[in-house]
């Protein structure tokens, strides 16, 4: 049964919101920015965050974002949903997708980018799943924005299973992990074949730092050089003689 009444969309909303943030309060957190990019310090330069559709909830939790963030969420009517989640925890939901509202939404981020951070799915709405999608590009592209890739992790999780991909919720005394690389400025001036060399780009930065943020979700440091094996020690000391 799908609920269709926005007060009672908004009270469950709100009600999760509370449940979500009183387990996320018993969890460890770490976020790995790169200087200037830190979306929950309130960064001077208003950036577009790329994440991955499964990890909403944990970028939304693992700390109160920046006042002035927004984010896009798809007219799909699930979207409701995600959407008040965003009004409960104070980011602003502007409704639209690539291919539903898409002409609106773009009119509205180009606005809103002005004064403040936007966050997208670059995997969504409909997938496949942790497969960057050129929309994202495209719109750096025409508000001259930069992307910031980012990735979450979690140490242990329940997930909610979807149509093409899970929702993770952090079980409680969990790790939650934020990682974010250097952001990547797309020209204005730029045709399709560069597009599409810029979301191939975008694909490589965020299997990077989802491979990072996996990695100390699992308590390992994956930016710690790798200790030299006995073999490559005694090598090196051969050729050295």
């Amino acid at each position: 049964m799908r609920i269709r009444s926005p007060f009672v969309i908004r009270c469950i909303s709100r009600a999760a919101v509370t449940l979500l943030r009183f387990v996320c309060w018993t969890c460890r957190k770490e976020i790995h920015a790169s200087p200037g990019t830190n979306l929950y310090d309130s960064p001077e330069e208003c950036f577009l965050y790329s994440a991955w559709h499964d990890a909403i909830i944990l970028s939304l939790l693992i700390k109160r974002p920046a006042p002035n963030m927004a984010a896009l969420v798809s007219q799909h009517r699930d979207g409701s949903y995600i959407a008040e989640l965003l009004n409960a925890i104070g980011v602003k939901p502007v409704r639209g997708s690539t291919s539903r509202g898409g002409a609106k939404a773009l009119r509205e981020m180009m606005e809103i980018t002005r004064e403040n951070h936007v966050a997208i799915t670059s995997d969504g709405p409909r997938g496949p799943r942790r497969e960057v999608k050129s929309g994202l590009v495209f719109l750096a592209a025409k508000t001259g924005t930069r992307i910031v890739p980012a990735a979450y992790a979690v140490s242990s999780s329940w997930k909610i299973e979807g149509s093409w991909t899970d929702m993770q919720i952090p079980k409680p005394f969990s790790r939650i992990v934020a990682v974010g690389e250097d952001p990547i400025e797309v020209p204005k001036k730029i045709d399709r074949e560069g597009i599409e060399r810029f979301t191939e780009m975008l694909q490589q930065a965020m299997d990077r730092v989802t491979f990072r943020a996996e990695a100390y979700a699992r308590g390992e440091d994956p930016d710690a050089a790798a200790e030299p094996s006995v073999e490559e020690t005694e090598e090196f000391d051969r050729r050295a003689a």
